[in-house]
This record gives structure tokens, C-alpha cells and sequence, in this order.
């Protein structure tokens, strides 16, 4: 985990005293809940830092008012629900949780992002038939148009 190893080292020197607690796969899956929980009754600051993958699934983070990205799963599912741990009931004490994301231009991460606004939009267009595109009919409209008595 050089990456949450780093974060973490970069984290503690520019905030001495604050609490720092870590999820990813080398942590065993019995044991993520209890962080979670020792992280929610830590008096004054504290933070999780994790892997989308470890933390994403089974786990609420509804004690959390910021989320910081600092990589994305190719899948944007995984990554919207990593974000809606943050927003599950109990959340309400929070007015609002602030997500960032810190990108790289021209780095993988850069280009995953990419890939995953490709995505998204794919999904939008094909499945949602969402996008109209200039003639008012959607993809799917369009397909089926030329697809009409082939099959």
C-alpha cells in the first residue's frame, strides 16, 4: 500500500497529534468495522485513509464531513458507493460532506478519470436513454431504427 503509506507519512508531518487509521487489503476484513467505529469516537481529528476496494463495501463512514480521492476504481459504481457510505442514516449530522478529488493531469489517474466519464456517459446514452442526440430520438431509438427487420 505505498500509496496510503505516503498519504499517511504526508498527513501526520503536516498535522502533528491527529489521529490516523487505515483500510485497505492487507487489513483483515473482521477488523475494518472496529477501526471504523474507533474512529467515530475519536475526540477532536482523525482520519481514515484507505483503498476504494476495502472501504467501499459494507462499511459506513456516516461519522465523515470530508472525502478526499486520491485514485478512482475503473468502475464508476464502486466509486459512487464508496461516496454513499458517507450518506447513509445517521449522516444527518453533518449540513454537508465535502468530496474532493486530486488529479494529475496526463497521469493513470488522469486517464481513468477519463475512462470513467466515458463510462458514465456510455451508461446515460445506451441504458438510461438519456442523451438526445440532434434529431430528438435517443441511441437506443437510433439502433433500433437500423437494426428494424434484420433480426
Amino acid at each position: 500500500m505505498p500509496v496510503v503509506h505516503a498519504y499517511k507519512r504526508r498527513l501526520a508531518e503536516a498535522r502533528p497529534g491527529t489521529k490516523i487509521f487505515e483500510i485497505h487489503g492487507g487489513v483483515n476484513k473482521d477488523k475494518r468495522q472496529p477501526i471504523v467505529k474507533e474512529w467515530e469516537s475519536t475526540e477532536g481529528p482523525a482520519v481514515v485513509i484507505g483503498i476504494i476496494k476495502a472501504m467501499g463495501v459494507g462499511l459506513n463512514m456516516t461519522a465523515a464531513n470530508h472525502c478526499q480521492f486520491i485514485g478512482k476504481e475503473f468502475s464508476p459504481g464502486l466509486n459512487d458507493q464508496c461516496v454513499g457510505r458517507l450518506r447513509r442514516v445517521g449522516s444527518e449530522r453533518h449540513a454537508s460532506i465535502t468530496v474532493l478529488d486530486y488529479m494529475v493531469r496526463n497521469s493513470a489517474e488522469y486517464r481513468v478519470e477519463q475512462i470513467i466519464k466515458d463510462k458514465e456517459f456510455s451508461f446515460d446514452v445506451v441504458i438510461r436513454n438519456g442523451a438526445k442526440g440532434a434529431a430528438g430520438s435517443s441511441f437506443m431509438e437510433k439502433l433500433n431504427e437500423a437494426l428494424e427487420g434484420t433480426l
